[in-house]
């Protein structure tokens, strides 16, 4: 009996422990946050902010232009300097000082000759935008010659079919495939800036090497102004003592002459050129030929020069000339 009323005693004191309050609990220090020097970034929310289709136009940066490669011309067996000019539209003079170092009536077959200004040629795939011309201008098909290095030379006849003059005719000379897609493509002028009423005279265009076979050669008007107040821009100039000696075998036509003015003022810019024709009609070769001095009021020039035929031989030249003050 004691023993139960010890083992009592003992589960009375366990109890009472165990129902006894709880030790409080020591708080744990609260952290302190040390903010970083700087700026926050700003809350990113989830409504997206629209991205402008297109640059505003008065923010835009343009694009760099890129530095156009200079223009180089290797010259070929019968070439000379004059016509590689009249072939690139830069004055004689200007060809001359780019190459210093070319004696003119010297060149080598291969000589590299520098190419002056900054102008392009069309190639594969150019577009050509043609512009509506008023003026009577009828622009016959191209006749092409092959060269032996395997590029190709196009001539077309553009001629004035108007009772006025017109000046700045260009053409475009398109090669193109048999699916009429343009292979290549030049924009091309006349040799004179002036074409007087029932004149006529060529664009030519040389395509350089490789010009596949099976190509078919293609010409469109492209731009040509009137002339106004031709008086005060075009002097009135004439031809007299022409000299057109075809050498044998036609391939070489000897041209001289004299230039007369009739105006009572200095011509500081004089042209003459010279229009090679087969026993066809075709073009096949022209030249032009530039005064290195002014032609006084009612003066005279004298000029000499050859023009070479780039296919079949030569059967007659017609001669042009262009007087500017």
């Amino acid at each position: 009996m004691r023993h139960k009323l010890l083992v009592c005693g003992a589960l009375a004191l366990a109890l009472l422990s165990a129902c006894a309050a709880p030790a409080a609990i020591q708080a744990m220090p609260t952290p302190t946050v040390t903010l970083m020097s700087g700026t926050l970034p700003p809350y990113q929310t989830r409504t997206a902010t629209p991205v402008p289709t297109r640059p505003n136009p008065a923010t835009s940066t343009p694009s760099q232009t890129p530095t156009p490669t200079p223009r180089t011309h290797v010259v070929k067996a019968g070439e000379d300097m004059s016509g590689i000019a009249l072939r690139y539209r830069v004055k004689l003079s200007e060809l001359k000082t780019a190459n210093p170092k070319v004696i003119p009536n010297a060149m080598k077959i291969g000589t590299v000759l520098i190419i002056p200004g900054t102008e392009t040629i069309p190639t594969a795939n150019a577009t050509v935008t043609a512009t509506p011309t008023p003026v009577a201008i009828l622009l016959e098909n191209p006749n092409c010659t092959p060269d032996a290095q395997g590029g190709e030379t196009c001539f077309a006849l553009a001629r004035n079919q108007g009772s006025a003059p017109v000046e700045n005719v260009t053409a475009a000379i398109r090669l193109v495939d048999a699916q009429g897609k343009t292979v290549a493509s030049q924009q091309v002028t006349t040799s004179l800036n002036l074409l007087p009423p029932g004149a006529a005279q060529p664009v030519m265009a040389y395509f350089p090497p490789p010009v596949a076979d099976g190509l078919q050669a293609t010409s469109s008007l492209v731009s040509v102004l009137p002339v106004t107040n031709p008086e005060a821009r075009y002097l009135a100039v004439s031809l007299e003592n022409q000299q057109i000696n075809i050498l044998p075998g036609g391939l070489t036509a000897e041209i001289g002459g004299d230039v007369t003015s009739q105006a009572d003022k200095d011509a500081g810019q004089v042209w003459v050129a010279a229009v090679a024709y087969d026993d066809n009609g075709s073009v096949v070769g022209v030249r032009r030929w530039e005064a290195a001095n002014a032609l006084p009021a009612k003066g005279r020039l004298s000029f000499s020069f050859n023009v070479y035929s780039v296919g079949r031989g030569i059967a007659k030249v017609d001669l042009l000339v262009e007087a500017r003050p």
